[in-house]
């Protein structure tokens, strides 16, 4: 469910910022992400219920999405398809993520 979630958030994301996208494509995510309904497994509402994501906060970015597309496709294209150049880090122990938060 998270792989098909984050597919029609990448397709909308490059279509915003005219990325090569197939303008089926992303109509039919721009149409499932705008979709409210819930009447199969599959769709967009049930996903985020299933994820424990909220659906209207996902839809309030996307809107941000399309007021600074080249923005949000860097970030987006950072975060989920390859890491940032650099060197690699190794996770935080725990001791690190507890002095942290305190």
């Amino acid at each position: 469910m998270l792989a098909i979630l984050e597919d029609a958030l990448s397709l909308y994301v490059k279509s915003v910022s005219e990325d090569a996208v197939a303008l089926p494509d992303a109509r039919e995510a721009r149409v499932w992400l705008a979709s409210r309904d819930r009447s199969l497994p599959f769709t967009f509402e049930c996903i985020c219920d299933v994820l424990g994501f909220d659906s209207g906060y996902i839809r309030r970015g996307l809107r941000t999405v399309r007021a600074a597309p080249a923005e949000a496709a860097s970030r987006f294209s950072a975060r989920h398809h390859g890491r940032r150049s650099g060197p690699a880090t190794a996770p935080p122990t725990a001791p690190e993520v507890a002095s942290r938060v305190a």
